[in-house]
């Protein structure tokens, strides 16, 4: 909420549950625009959340929200109508770029041709989601972005060219910062050597390593720790 908070959203409304239950309990009440749950919680999880939100509310938009990078999650996610797939720790970029898409879709005039052009836009972002998926799952691999657009079953110039324009990145800084984040969180446990984190997130040796982290972080890894 305090990440919602700081974006400064004109009208916004915020209500919290503590699980999925409670979510329901409170749709009866409250109709938001947007729900971010959670994948994992207490008496039911963010995926049966979703499933129950888009059979009872199917005008409701659900974002799950995930520290899980398997295939399964963000497949069944899609699978049941889901707005956009976030792995933790999420940005403000994303969060900012996720309630634009929705205020996007609220305010479209042409009911038909919206339709229509929403139809190949959640096409196109269940790839970009499954690709996101699969970068928090096997991102200490050596991951090129033709691999992922093979694994996809689409053609690599396309997907390059379709991850660039939902993310605003390339998928080579996607994947750069990803494991960066990843890094920052090693460090900071002080459980690890620079040299380990450097294996355990994909990168060749410690010099490269240490080369991405300063260019996205502006410090080296030691000067972070």
């Amino acid at each position: 909420q305090m990440k919602i908070n700081r974006l400064n959203i004109r009208g916004a409304m915020i209500e919290e549950a503590e699980n999925g239950i409670a979510a329901l309990q409170k749709l009866t009440v409250f109709r938001p625009n947007l729900i971010i749950t959670d994948i994992k919680m207490p008496r039911m999880d963010g995926i049966a959340l979703l499933h129950e939100v888009k059979t009872k509310y199917p005008d409701v938009e659900v974002a799950i929200l995930s520290g899980y990078g398997e295939f399964s999650y963000a497949q069944s996610a899609i699978k049941y109508g889901c707005c956009d797939y976030l792995l933790k720790p999420v940005d403000l970029t994303e969060l900012e770029s996720l309630f634009k898409k929705l205020d996007a879709k609220m305010n479209s005039g042409n009911r038909t041709a919206e339709e229509s052009s929403e139809a190949g836009a959640a096409s196109q972002h269940a790839l970009v989601v499954q690709a996101k998926a699969y970068v928090a799952e096997h991102y200490a691999e050596k991951i090129r972005m033709i691999d992922v657009a093979n694994r996809l079953y689409i053609n690599p110039a396309y997907f390059s060219s379709l991850f660039k324009r939902e993310m605003n990145m390339t998928f080579s800084e996607y994947l750069a910062r990803f494991r960066i984040d990843k890094a920052k969180q090693m460090l900071k446990s002080n459980e690890y050597r620079i040299f380990e984190i450097a294996q355990l997130l994909g990168y060749e040796d410690e010099k490269a390593f240490s080369k991405a982290f300063k260019r996205i972080v502006g410090k080296s890894p030691m000067q972070y720790k």
